[in-house]
């Protein structure tokens, strides 16, 4: 664990001077913050696993955040258009900043996210799913867009109307704690499931696959957003892949 903390750090002090002293197109800037918010999330989980680090845990995952907003500030300055690296699918960050209990960044990232689909950049229902989560996050949607046609498109996107995120999403909406308990657990036995199909592959050599295996930050996210909506769980309890250990104070509903 430590080997990737140490190389996370690095790659992040390398990014950043990277970033700072060279002059890029903003295609490339988008890049280079994109990369610099995930090493903060390896160098956060990392730092968690290896030595138990909860307060440099939500410190990191708090710059991850900073790294995004920064990011779509930036494009909005510039009157970009969305990509894939600015597109509303992309909700890691989002999840990094609600795991650290920073509200107000979280409600930031939210509040600047993509509000259309990048059609052939991202997935549709990972599109929808993250526009869902961005409207949990910031209290509401923009103008034009509602809830019920969010729901809709993740429904009709996902081909599932029992699958886990369309149940998450139900159930903040009626703020039914158990169902909403079922789906979170549903939700990380897939994830579980999900690593341990790809175990023995490439992708299992990569430094990230066992941090985030270890731990899912969408379910710490989830838990927050929980807590704000004024569901009722047992938030010390120990949950698969979500370690009560590093989950911030509760936030107030």
């Amino acid at each position: 664990m430590r080997y990737h903390e140490e190389n996370a750090v690095t790659a992040v002090q390398l990014l950043t001077r990277d970033l700072e002293s060279e002059p890029r197109s903003a295609e490339e800037r988008e890049r280079v913050l994109f990369h610099l918010s995930r090493h903060c999330r390896i160098a956060a989980l990392a730092g968690l696993l290896g030595r138990a680090d909860v307060g440099a845990f939500h410190e990191r995952l708090r710059q991850s955040g900073t790294w995004r907003l920064r990011m779509l500030r930036e494009r909005a300055t510039q009157a970009r258009p969305f990509s894939r690296f600015t597109g509303a699918a992309q909700i890691a960050p989002l999840c990094d900043a609600l795991a650290a209990g920073d509200e107000p960044l979280a409600r930031d990232i939210a509040v600047a996210s993509a509000p259309e689909w990048v059609a052939r950049k991202e997935f549709e229902d990972d599109f929808f799913y993250g526009r869902l989560l961005c409207g949990f996050v910031a209290g509401g949607l923009p103008a034009g867009a509602t809830t019920d046609d969010l729901m809709a498109g993740l429904i009709r996107s996902t081909e599932d109307e029992t699958a886990p995120r369309v149940r998450v999403c139900q159930a903040l909406l009626t703020r039914d704690s158990e169902a909403f308990l079922a789906a979170l657990l549903e939700l990380l036995e897939r994830h579980g499931a999900w690593y341990q199909a790809r175990t023995g592959t490439m992708l299992a050599r990569e430094p990230a696959f066992e941090l985030e295996r270890s731990v899912c930050m969408e379910g710490l996210a989830l838990l927050q957003l929980a807590a704000k909506h004024g569901l009722s769980l047992d938030l010390d309890a120990e949950y698969p892949f979500v370690p009560s250990i590093a989950r911030p104070g509760i936030p107030p509903a």
